[in-house]
């Protein structure tokens, strides 16, 4: 009688039990399933409503050079002296002064007169700092548009702190005020040189009638939604009720996270690449290929092994790496939101490369004293080029040093770069002044000062000997692609069939920008035949990356458009 009674009681028990999962179950069901619209479009928010959940990361944003890329000139932002200041260029007696709360400068004006003009903003906050003159504002524009700004070529080194005048390369002579590189031409125009990398979501808008522009941005810096994409979803999402993300948009961000780097990488590369734009119309998020061009290994702007030379910005370089084909993101290095390295000196290194026998970090390694400069990692795999006058950047194909191929192509190396001044005894008093920097020794050889030329080769042999006795035979000096791109610009024709095999090497062996530059090279070197057959195998293989298949196509396009177009369809 009692175990009937129980399995009375049990039933309902159950029946209750099965009803409440049945109803969990709906509920879950019914909140995934209900969910945005498939066709919601998000919009830029700004930073403020981050900081509601993300309050730790934007205590680390602020400050960062991504924080302070652009501003108003206000007393907290201007960090050049205006205290009545004359600075003389070029025999221009230039002033900086103030007038009120208003920020001065009387240069020579676009039309060869000296004039006081008001600097409306400011761009950077170190190692120098740019200052910007707005020009032809339509007296209706909003007070949200921004009309023609015009970059002083007038900075402030932030590190001296002093005035000094940004010259362009190669162009030791006054500019003239018709000279596109004078600060008031396009060359030096914020709208088409600088903008889109120094603001959020920045639209151009150039009215091609009035020749004015009113431009906007969402926010004036390099913000939140500059690498993450537009929130107003994600913030939709957040502060909702739902369990979970959305099935149709995610968590409403560009993915930056995950096993696969492209995303972050893709995030960083618009702004950190010498590129070309395809379509204007990018937000994070989208794939780097479907709106740019990313520049090949040119001559003028690498050197044949893929160093850099003129300002190429990064990425360029990183995906040559083998750290690039191994997965390694930016983040790994560079703490995201501060921007600043993640650990201190050689660290930053050694937090990956480790060894149980401190293989890395030791004199039996880098044959330098320890603690000195030629003990630092960054110095031998990742040597800087100083641009913009006192702006050093790093090159980040993060390369072992190859005086061998100094030797053989002469390209630069590390080791010289350090050692080529113990040749300055050598070199004639009147031009040791001028040889700073080894990418000074480097452009008087190229402009054939033949002293100079002798003396960087003299120390390549020495460092490429130095090197053979330090590491004898385990020393690795692989066949490298400079060698092929070198032989192609020179015309070698023993190196075509080596060019052309590299074309169709896999990505773990050979970067796919030293590929696409081969294929180029040998179109550019009239082996035009050869150059559209390897780019005809190319294109059969829709799984070879973006870049590669865009040179192949321009390839073939150059011989004949119709060919392109119909291998591509």
């Amino acid at each position: 009688m009692l175990l009937a009674l129980r399995n009375q009681l049990k039933r309902p028990l159950t029946l209750v039990f099965v009803s409440l999962v049945v109803l969990i179950t709906g509920v879950v069901a019914a909140d995934y399933f209900t969910g945005l619209p498939k066709t919601a479009v998000a919009t830029y928010v700004g930073r403020d409503a981050c900081v509601e959940c993300h309050q730790t990361e934007s205590l680390a944003f602020k400050g960062s050079h991504h924080d302070l890329a652009m501003d108003v000139a206000t007393d907290e932002s201007v960090i050049g002296n205006f205290n009545d200041v004359v600075f003389e260029h070029d025999g221009l007696q230039n002033r900086l002064f103030r007038d009120g709360d208003r920020f001065m400068v009387h240069t020579e004006g676009p039309d060869g007169e000296m004039q006081d003009f008001e600097v409306k903003y400011v761009f950077g906050v170190d190692p120098l700092q740019q200052y910007m003159v707005e020009f032809d504002r339509d007296p209706e524009a909003s007070e949200d548009e921004i009309g023609r700004l015009q970059v002083l070529r007038i900075s402030w080194d932030t590190q001296r702190k002093e005035w000094f005048y940004l010259r362009p390369p190669d162009v030791p002579e006054k500019l003239e005020p018709d000279d596109p590189l004078h600060w008031t031409g396009v060359a030096q125009r914020w709208q088409t040189m600088c903008a889109d990398c120094h603001s959020t979501n920045l639209k151009t808008n150039h009215d091609v009638e009035t020749l004015t522009y009113h431009t906007t941005f969402s926010e004036i810096d390099v913000s939140c939604e500059a690498c993450h994409g537009p929130a107003s979803l994600h913030i939709e999402m957040a502060r909702g009720n739902s369990l979970f993300w959305d099935r149709h948009h995610g968590y409403g961000l560009a993915q930056l996270k995950g096993k696969d780097a492209t995303g972050q990488l893709e995030a960083c590369a618009p702004c950190h690449s010498r590129r070309s734009v395809m379509d204007a119309d990018y937000q994070a998020g989208d794939p780097f290929c479907s709106h740019f061009n990313l520049e090949l290994l040119r001559g003028d702007t690498y050197h044949d092994d893929g160093q850099i030379k003129d300002e190429v910005y990064v990425y360029g370089s990183f995906v040559q790496s083998k750290m690039f084909h191994k997965g390694i993101r930016c983040t790994d290095c560079h703490d995201p939101h501060s921007l600043e390295l993640k650990h201190p000196g050689n660290e930053t290194c050694t937090s990956c490369h480790q060894h149980a026998a401190g293989k890395y970090d030791v004199p039996s390694h880098h044959h330098h004293a320890v603690g000195s400069e030629g003990a630092k990692c960054v110095n031998c795999h990742m040597p800087h080029t100083t641009y913009m006058e006192v702006d050093p950047r790093r090159d980040h194909s993060l390369r072992v040093p190859r005086p061998d191929l100094s030797v053989s192509i002469g390209t630069p190396n590390a080791c010289s770069s350090c050692h080529v001044k113990d040749q300055l005894e050598n070199i004639s008093a009147d031009k040791r002044e001028s040889l700073g920097l080894y990418q000074d020794w480097l452009l008087a050889a190229s402009e054939g000062d033949e002293e100079v030329a002798d003396a960087i080769s003299k120390t390549d042999q020495w460092c490429d000997e130095a090197c053979e006795k330090w590491y004898g035979h385990n020393r690795q000096t692989p066949a490298h692609y400079g060698e092929i791109l070198a032989g192609l610009r020179t015309g070698d024709s023993a190196i075509v069939s080596k060019a052309l095999r590299y074309v169709t090497e896999p990505p773990e062996i050979a970067p796919v920008l030293a590929r696409a530059t081969t294929l180029d090279e040998l179109l550019q070197s009239g082996r035009g035949r050869e150059a559209i057959s390897a780019a005809k195998t190319v294109l059969k293989d829709s799984n070879e990356h973006p870049i590669l298949r865009a040179t192949a196509a321009r390839v073939i396009g150059a011989s004949s458009p119709s060919d392109a177009v119909k291998i591509l369809t």
